[in-house]
């Protein structure tokens, strides 16, 4: 039974690791993106701003 625990908590810490790591890599640059690409931003870009902005939302 503890052999059973172990390895259930070990897929699950797993499964968070890879779904974290995914977030970062996928998150970060598109939060970077929208902030510098905003109105008022450093390098404001509507068009982008709004495509990635869809893309936020629907993902959400």
């Amino acid at each position: 039974m503890l052999r059973m625990m172990l390895n259930g908590i070990g897929e699950t810490l797993y499964m968070v690791a890879v779904s974290t790591f995914f977030a970062y890599v996928i998150g970060l640059p598109l939060g970077i993106m929208l902030v510098v690409f905003a109105p008022g931003g450093a390098r404001p870009h509507p068009r982008a701003y709004k495509i990635l902005d869809v893309a936020v939302n629907l993902a959400r």
